[in-house]
C-alpha cells in the first residue's frame, strides 16, 4: 500500500508525494511498496514495521453542535481518504507478461498506471478550499486473494471512497465490502458490473450498452425526427438482441412519429436501393460487432451514398476493435457512434491540462489518463460541496470536466414495496458522447 496525500503548505498551496509511475516498469511489487516512504495520516511507526493506521472520523462533537446551532449546515472532514485499487500488476508476474519485442505493458497495468496519472493531476488542482485528502494506493494485481487480504487492513473500514477495481470478480468482492461499510465506491470502466447483490454505494461511471443505445435514439429523435432509419441487422444470431434494443428505444412512446424499417441480411451486402429515401438522407443504423458484417454494410452503403444520401450509426467500439474498417466509407457515411470516453479538445481547461502531462510524462495523455482525472475531480467536488451528507447528493453533481460527464441514474431493484435508498441497487451514469466523422476528424455533436 503507498498512501499519498495533498497536504496544503501555507504559501506554496498542495505539495504532492508524487510517485514516478516509471517504477512501475522495472520495479516489483514487494521491492517497490518497501523502497518508497509509506506516509501515515496518524500515528508513529515506532518498530519499524508497517503498523495499522488509525483514521479519526469527523468530530461527532463538534458535528453535533454544527448541526443543533445551524441546522442543514455542511459538515465536512478536516480530510478525506480515498482508496484507489486497481491492478497494477507490479510484481513478478509483470516481467513475465512484458512484451520485449513490442515494448509494451500488459493491457491492464497500463490502464491503471494512466488513471493513477490522472488522479494525482487533480489532487493538484483540488487545491486551498477545496478539500484534503489523503490516497491509499492498493495494487490489486487482478487477483481475488490479494483483493480480499487489501480489504482486511483495518484502514479500509475507514475510507470515505473506493477507485476501483478495474474487473468484475474484483470488483464483486469490493462491492460486498462496500456495501456492508456503506463506503461508496467507484466502477472506473466496467459498464455493468453484474454483481450478485445490490449495493446502493457501488457507481459506475460508464453507461451500459442499452444506454448508449437509448442515447442514439433520443438523438436521432431529436435531429432526424422526419428521416427515414433503417435498421440493418444479421439475419441470424445472437445479435437480434442488439437490434431489438435500438429498436425499442425508437418506438418510444415518444418518438412514434419516426419511419423506422428493419432489413435482415445475411452477410452485410445485399441492400436494394429500393430501401433508401429518394427525398432526404437515410439514417442507417448497424447494432452489429460483426466485423466481417460491418465491413460488407459498409462497403454497399458507400457505393449506394452516391444516388441517396446515407448517414450511418454505429456500435461505442467499432474504431478500438476493428482492424480493417475503410475509413474513407466512414468518412463518406458521415459516421456517428457513441462513446463513455472522449477527450474534448475544445473544452476550457483540456489544452492546459495537455501541456501539464506532456511536460511531466513527455506524452500526449491519453483516454484512461483524463477519466482518473475526471473521477477524482468528481469527488473531490462531491466532498467538499457536500460534506458527510454525500448521500443525498450523489447525483447531484454533474458538471463535465475534460472526459466524464455524471448524470448518475438510480438502478432500482424489482420490487414495489421499497422506496428511497433501499430501493437502488447500484448508480450508473447514464450520460454518453455522441461523435460524428467528419472530414477525417471525429468531433462531439450532443453538446
Amino acid at each position: 500500500m503507498i498512501s499519498v496525500r495533498n497536504h496544503r503548505l501555507p504559501s506554496n498551496g498542495n505539495k504532492l508525494l508524487l510517485i514516478p509511475v516509471a517504477f512501475i516498469l522495472f520495479i516489483s511489487s514487494c521491492d517497490l511498496l518497501n523502497s518508497l516512504p509509506v506516509k501515515k495520516p496518524h500515528g508513529n511507526d515506532t518498530n519499524g514495521k508497517d503498523s495499522s493506521t488509525v483514521i479519526n472520523p469527523v468530530d461527532t462533537i463538534t458535528a453535533d453542535i454544527d448541526t443543533l446551532v445551524n441546522p442543514g449546515k455542511i459538515i465536512r472532514k478536516k480530510v478525506y481518504h480515498i482508496a484507489v485499487m486497481l491492478p497494477f500488476s507490479i510484481d513478478d508476474s509483470y516481467i513475465e507478461n512484458y512484451d520485449y519485442k513490442d515494448n509494451t505493458t500488459p493491457y491492464h497495468s497500463l490502464t491503471s498506471a494512466e488513471i493513477y496519472e490522472g488522479i494525482l493531476m487533480a489532487l493538484e488542482d483540488l487545491g486551498p478550499g477545496k478539500g484534503d485528502f489523503e490516497i491509499y494506493v492498493y495494487d490489486t494485481k487482478n487477483n481475488n486473494t490479494t483483493v480480499k487480504q487489501i480489504l482486511e487492513k483495518p484502514e479500509l473500514k475507514h475510507m470515505d471512497m473506493i477507485i476501483g477495481p478495474l474487473f468484475r470478480r474484483n470488483l464483486e468482492i469490493v462491492s460486498e465490502f462496500s456495501r456492508q461499510q456503506k463506503i461508496y465506491m467507484i466502477s472506473p470502466l466496467m459498464a455493468l458490473p453484474h454483481i450478485k447483490d445490490s449495493n446502493p454505494y457501488l457507481i459506475a461511471s460508464n453507461a451500459t450498452l442499452s444506454g448508449h443505445m437509448q442515447s442514439i435514439a433520443n438523438y436521432i429523435g431529436k435531429q432526424y425526427p422526419h428521416h427515414k432509419v433503417l435498421i440493418l441487422s444479421p439475419s441470424s444470431g445472437s445479435e437480434n438482441r442488439y437490434r431489438d434494443l435500438i429498436y425499442n428505444d425508437l418506438k418510444h412512446s415518444d418518438r412514434s412519429y419516426l419511419d423506422i424499417h428493419l432489413i435482415s441480411s445475411e452477410k452485410g451486402d445485399d441492400i436494394s436501393a429500393g430501401e433508401f429515401s429518394v427525398f432526404d438522407t437515410s439514417i442507417v443504423i448497424i447494432p452489429s460487432f460483426n466485423e466481417v458484417f460491418v465491413n460488407n454494410a459498409l462497403r454497399t452503403l458507400n457505393g449506394q451514398n452516391e444516388d441517396h444520401p446515407i448517414l450511418v450509426f454505429g456500435m461505442p467500439n467499432w474504431l478500438s476493435k476493428f482492424k480493417s474498417l475503410r475509413y474513407d466509407y466512414l468518412n463518406n457515411l458521415h459516421f456517428h457512434y457513441s462513446s463513455s470516453l472522449w477527450i474534448n479538445p475544445d473544452r476550457k481547461g483540456a489544452a492546459s491540462f495537455n501541456s501539464r502531462y506532456e511536460d511531466e510524462y513527455g506524452i500526449v495523455p491519453s483516454e484512461y489518463v483524463v477519466k482518473g482525472y475526471d473521477l477524482m475531480m468528481w469527488t473531490g467536488t462531491l466532498f467538499y460541496k457536500y460534506g458527510i451528507s454525500i448521500k443525498k447528493h450523489i447525483n447531484d453533481i454533474q458538471r463535465p470536466e475534460i472526459n466524464c460527464r455524471f448524470e448518475l441514474e438510480a438502478v432500482k431493484k424489482d420490487d414495489a414495496s421499497l422506496r428511497g435508498h433501499s430501493n437502488v441497487k447500484y448508480y450508473q451514469n447514464a450520460y454518453v458522447h455522441i461523435l460524428r466523422l467528419s472530414h477525417f476528424k471525429l468531433s462531439k455533436v450532443n453538446y
